[in-house]
């Protein structure tokens, strides 16, 4: 059989295959980045189901269960649909919501980024504009990943704005979507440089609402009532608002007094602000900001007697394993377990 050519129409198998892979690799590496916040939804949804099979638990308390179970399965549902986003199939173009679609995207965008709360989001609440999204998609996923690695201290911000039409004879505004690197130097903002720009016509454009921050998907815990007194008080510090939450609810549940805090920061300020004894301090292995092991040291330094309690989905590293160690997901009984025993 003869071989014929290849016409220039023609897609090529190795350049689909390798475009496989690379979709792959990259939802790999998201996914491998957002094991962490899979991890908490995960026991945020089990530990709460737990609790709720006593029939004893206050009215208030089962509603409180059943939201953030709500919740963690709306919030892994974004999470997943936002990964999924960075492995874009060719589409038609289309009018789109392109705050929307780009809300979506950026979730799944932040997971490539080794801190990803550098990643600001600025959009307006609505903006329905003819493009073909996967092209948008990427572009800014090859910006993404070319800046990943060299971002430091610096912060992206990807902004959808109206401008000026170019062409006079422009039946409407047009919108540009840009991707700004933000330098920065001992948090003094510095410069700021364009490494992405995007021109969309809005002739069919609706624009609403003033420009919004974009900000994962959480619950606000709601303020609880202790069980009973308990001498012994507990900070409990972590990032994840539905694991504080639950943590929270098991504590108080067992009688202890329990101050919460999401992150080092304000750990230390609880802590200053506390005039009374603090016995045990319960801290997330992982955390945003200044890490685990800075923070026991300092909050030991003015607290010496202070007993730590580590949280982890994962083996901890060598310098966490001096301390005691609760394993995630935890049940009700191992959590008051792992306290006792610290405070013993």
């Amino acid at each position: 059989m003869a071989n014929h050519p290849r016409t220039a129409a023609t897609p090529d198998p190795d350049d689909s295959r390798a475009e496989e892979i690379r979709r792959a690799s990259i939802v790999g590496l998201a996914l491998l980045r957002a094991k962490h916040d899979l991890n908490n939804l995960s026991h945020v949804a089990r530990g709460w189901s737990r609790l709720l099979e006593n029939s004893a638990a206050p009215s208030w308390q089962m509603q409180e269960g059943i939201d953030a179970i709500l919740s963690a399965a709306q919030q892994t549902n974004e999470l997943v649909n936002a990964i999924t986003s960075l492995a874009g199939r060719p589409q038609p173009a289309a009018i789109c919501d392109l705050p929307q679609e780009l809300a979506t995207l950026a979730r799944g965008l932040r997971y490539l980024l080794a801190a990803p709360e550098r990643l600001k989001l600025e959009l307006p609440t609505r903006a329905l504009v003819p493009c073909h999204f996967p092209d948008v998609q990427r572009a800014l996923l090859d910006s993404v990943l070319a800046l990943r690695e060299t971002l430091g201290e610096d912060e992206l911000q990807l902004r959808l704005h109206e401008v000026a039409p170019e062409h006079v004879e422009s039946a409407g505004p047009e919108l540009e979507l840009t991707l700004e690197r933000i330098r920065r130097v001992a948090g003094r903002e510095l410069a700021v440089i364009c490494c992405l720009s995007l021109r969309f016509s809005a002739q069919q454009a609706i624009v609403q609402g003033p420009p919004v921050a974009f900000t994962p998907a959480s619950l606000e815990p709601s303020p609880l009532t202790p069980a009973r007194v308990n001498p012994n008080t507990i900070l409990l510090v972590d990032d994840h608002r539905d694991v504080r939450r639950l943590a929270t609810t098991m504590l108080e549940r067992a009688g202890y007094h329990v101050l919460t805090a999401n992150d080092a920061e304000q750990a230390l300020a609880t802590s200053q602000n506390f005039d009374g004894p603090i016995q045990l301090l319960w801290c997330d292995a992982r955390m945003r900001g200044l890490p685990s092991l800075p923070l026991i040291a300092k909050l030991r330094g003015a607290r010496p007697e202070l007993k730590v309690l580590v949280c982890s989905g994962e083996r901890p590293t060598q310098e966490l394993a001096q301390f005691a160690r609760l394993s995630r997901p935890f049940s009700y009984e191992q959590l008051v377990h792992a306290v006792q025993a610290c405070l013993a």
